[in-house]
């Protein structure tokens, strides 16, 4: 379709854990300036969104870094994604990506010529399971829109451990469970790996 989207990736290798936000922003706003100087960053160009270790805040980081590089480019709101809303982030930013890949599968699982190939006896997807690949923005949202269509989340991976229960558990009170307790461990009729 010609459409200009990108599809690079790129990083600074630390661990975003260990850092303060001061240090988060000094790195972010550096890396941000050294691509714009180099034009590897903007609006046409290539568009930034948030990774790990990254969240609003510092997506609004890059975009002022950008600006400062650039400030005649009355574009430059454009050069990232996921920024706060009060400089140009959309509502719903952090359910989108989950939703996606909601919309995706579920483009899937109605297409019975796809379901018949992939075995499944019926289309559509309530009834079936789904793992998902940890809480963060994308999988928890995903396991949220799956769940709330008729889908059994029957596991959760995590970069530390994982649960797992074939009868289906909710991923909102895993959220929860996690935040409340810093593991998965012990979560009630899961096993935890």
């Amino acid at each position: 379709m010609h459409l200009p989207f990108g599809g690079s990736h790129g990083g600074i290798r630390c661990d975003p854990k260990r850092l303060s936000f001061e240090e988060k922003r000094k790195i972010v706003r550096k890396y941000t300036e050294e691509l714009a100087k180099h034009d590897f960053c903007g609006p046409a160009t290539d568009v930034m969104g948030p990774d790990i270790g990254l969240n609003e805040n510092l997506m609004g980081v890059m975009m002022d870094a950008y600006r400062m590089k650039h400030p005649k480019d009355v574009h430059c709101l454009a050069t990232v994604t996921g920024k706060p809303r009060e400089v140009g982030g959309i509502t719903a930013r952090e359910e989108a990506s989950g939703l996606g890949v909601f919309f995706a599968l579920k483009e899937y699982l109605n297409d019975k010529d796809f379901c018949e190939r992939a075995g499944f006896k019926k289309s559509g997807l309530k009834g079936k399971s789904v793992i998902i690949a940890g809480l963060g923005q994308v999988g928890y949202n995903f396991g949220k829109f799956a769940q709330d269509a008729g889908m059994k989340v029957v596991g959760v991976l995590q970069r530390e451990e994982c649960l797992y229960n074939p009868r289906g558990m909710d991923v909102r009170d895993v959220k929860i469970y996690k935040a409340q307790n810093g593991t998965l461990e012990g979560f009630p009729d899961a096993m935890c790996y």
